[in-house]
């Protein structure tokens, strides 16, 4: 059964939607409360206003802080991988902010510089996996959530922030009855729900993740296979990507747009077992489509890891001119220009007359 129709059978929230510009169609509320299409598109007589690329305006600049979920560098590079060969030549660039252990609290602390660094104009925030099973921690999670998102909201030039809600812990792999792994989801579900009450209060976009990734492990479970997650906690790769998935279908991609540019982060075989997991649905693209694909988001890997060294170990070596943040950051703003001059050269083969079909054109004879 795909996510699609896992996600049918779910309950919709009773969340009043802040919409930002009308859409058409359902949408499912499990899994996407706020519809966040950030741009305003009324155009203005007296000023050029930025072309809406999706949800987003050309030359926006995306931000994903985070903790050890947004730190492992995958959900990020497979929504960053999907914009970016969606709208190869709107300037779009992409940041991670992910730290391990960080809690909205924590982040407090560090966000300042992390913003300083990135200058964004929409901010995604991913935090709940490392909050205490407490009512007190909980309460505290919230505040500190509401506080840290009014005052990223509040930077200079940052339109819009989303929050994500965290997925879930995957039950039934540890020895045991499997109440730990109960335990650990009801505080999960509760930080969830803190996440969303904060986004509707406060007129943020937010996206679900907890309820519809549940589903997958569960339906993972049923039919057996490799887990999908490390010890429960850490999702793998391959849930990563489904994350994403999630993510791009709050974000209002649909699966003609999906089937267009062969999204496919994981190598052939690893698409081919999540795709009916995926919450869009697509097609297998061709071989070319694919690979394409895998390499963008390789590449955006020795991106996110050489900014990664800027931002959390630049500023530990001043002393050494070599290694400075400014040499660090350098080094990162020579890998996007590469990964700038990849996706042109990737939509410009894409366009280009005898182009490779996709797999299911060419089993039509299209």
């Amino acid at each position: 059964m795909s996510l699609m129709s896992l996600m049918s059978l779910m309950p919709l929230r009773s969340v009043k939607p802040v919409t930002f510009r009308e859409t058409r169609g359902p949408v499912c509320a499990a899994v996407l409360f706020t519809v966040a299409l950030f741009a305003v598109c009324t155009p203005s007589v007296a000023q050029q206003e930025p072309r809406v690329v999706g949800p987003f305006l050309e030359g926006d600049r995306i931000l994903f802080i985070g903790d050890d979920l947004t730190q492992q560098m995958y959900y990020d590079r497979a929504v960053a991988t999907a914009f970016l060969t969606l709208y190869p030549d709107a300037g779009l660039r992409f940041f991670n902010g992910g730290k391990d252990g960080a809690t909205p609290q924590s982040c407090a602390e560090w966000v300042d510089d992390l913003l300083e660094l990135t200058r964004p104009t929409v901010v995604f925030m991913l935090f709940g996996f490392n909050t205490e099973p407490t009512d007190a921690a909980l309460a505290e999670f919230a505040r500190s959530l509401e506080t840290l998102a009014r005052h990223v909201r509040g930077r200079p030039g940052v339109r819009h922030v989303i929050l994500l809600g965290p997925p879930p812990f995957q039950e039934g792999l540890a020895p045991g009855d499997g109440s730990n792994d109960t335990a650990i989801n009801q505080t999960l579900a509760r930080v969830n729900d803190a996440a969303a009450e904060v986004a509707q209060d406060g007129g943020l976009g937010f996206i679900e993740l907890f309820a519809p990734m549940r589903l997958v492990y569960l339906e993972g479970l049923r039919v057996g296979g490799e887990p999908l997650s490390l010890n429960g906690r850490h999702p793998s790769e391959a849930a990563h990507v489904v994350m994403a998935s999630v993510i791009l279908h709050g974000l209002a991609v649909d699966a003609p747009s999906f089937d267009r540019i062969g999204w496919s982060p994981l190598l052939p075989l690893g698409m081919a077992r999540i795709r009916p997991a995926l919450a869009i649905p697509s097609k297998a693209p061709s071989p070319v489509d694919a690979e394409r694909s895998r390499t963008l988001y390789l590449s955006l890997l020795n991106y996110d890891q050489a900014f990664f060294r800027a931002w959390r170990l630049g500023a530990r070596r001043r002393g050494s001119p070599e290694r400075s943040r400014e040499a660090m950051l350098s080094e990162a703003e020579g890998l996007w220009r590469g990964i700038e001059a990849l996706i042109l050269d990737e939509a410009d083969a894409a366009d280009a007359p005898g182009a490779p079909a996709s797999a299911d054109q060419a089993a039509q004879g299209g």
